[in-house]
C-alpha cells in the first residue's frame, strides 16, 4: 500500500484535540460501512458528542479522502492475473490479521474488567478490615484499566473495518474479468465478525 501524504485530511488537524483525532481513526478503522453509532458503542461516547466532532472536523469528507487512498488502489489493480494472485494472498493474510486482532481485542477487554474487578475486590476487602484505600493509588489503576479497555476496543474496530475490506476484496476478486484460475485460489476470508 501506498505510503500517506504528510498533508492527508485523516492526519490529525491544527487545533484537533487527541481524543477527537483517536475517535475519528476508530470510525476509519471500521471500514466503508462504519457509523457513529459503531463508535458510541466502542468508545463510550455519547453519539450526540460524536456527532459534534465529526461535523466540526469534518470526518465524512476526511473518510472519502481515506477511503480512496486506502481502496482505490486495489480496483486499479483487479484486471492483472499476477495482482489478482497477489491480492488473493494478501486476503488470506488480512483474514488471519482480523481474527489475531479480534483476539487481541478481547483478551485486552477481558484484562480490563479484570483490573477493574480486582481494584473492585480490594475495596470491597479493605472496606471489610476498616481500612483506607490509598487514594493516589486509584488513579494508576484507573487510566491502566481505561488504556486496556481502549486499546481492546481500537483492535475491535479493526477487525471490523479489516472485515469490510475484506468483502471487498472478494467482491474485486469476483470479477469475471480476473482470471479464472486466480479466482479459484482464493482462501476463505473465515467467518464473518457477525458470527463469531
Amino acid at each position: 500500500m501506498v505510503d500517506p501524504p504528510a498533508d492527508a485530511p485523516w492526519r490529525p488537524q491544527p487545533g484537533e484535540l487527541p481524543r477527537h483525532h483517536a475517535r475519528l481513526m476508530l470510525w476509519l478503522q471500521l471500514g466503508p460501512s462504519r457509523s457513529y453509532a459503531e463508535v458510541t458503542r466502542l468508545s463510550g461516547v455519547t453519539e450526540a458528542a460524536i456527532r459534534a466532532t465529526a461535523k466540526r472536523w469534518d470526518w465524512p469528507a476526511r473518510a472519502a479522502a481515506f477511503d480512496a487512498h486506502h481502496l482505490n488502489p486495489l480496483h486499479h489493480l483487479a484486471g492483472d492475473g499476477d495482482v489478482a494472485e497477489r491480492m488473493a494472498e494478501h486476503r488470506h493474510r488480512l483474514s488471519d490479521y482480523r481474527q489475531r486482532c479480534e483476539e487481541m481485542g478481547r483478551a485486552q477487554l477481558d484484562a480490563a474488567r479484570a483490573l477493574m474487578q480486582a481494584l473492585l475486590k480490594s475495596l470491597e476487602d479493605m472496606e471489610e478490615r476498616g481500612e483506607v484505600f490509598p487514594v493516589r493509588a486509584f488513579p494508576g489503576i484507573a487510566t491502566a484499566a481505561a488504556s486496556l479497555g481502549f486499546a481492546g476496543q481500537i483492535l475491535e474496530a479493526k477487525a471490523l473495518g479489516v472485515e469490510q475490506l475484506l468483502h471487498t476484496m472478494a467482491d474485486l476478486m469476483s470479477d469475471p474479468t480476473l482470471d479464472e484460475g486466480v479466482q479459484q485460489k482464493a482462501p476463505p476470508c473465515g467467518p464473518p465478525l457477525s458470527d463469531v
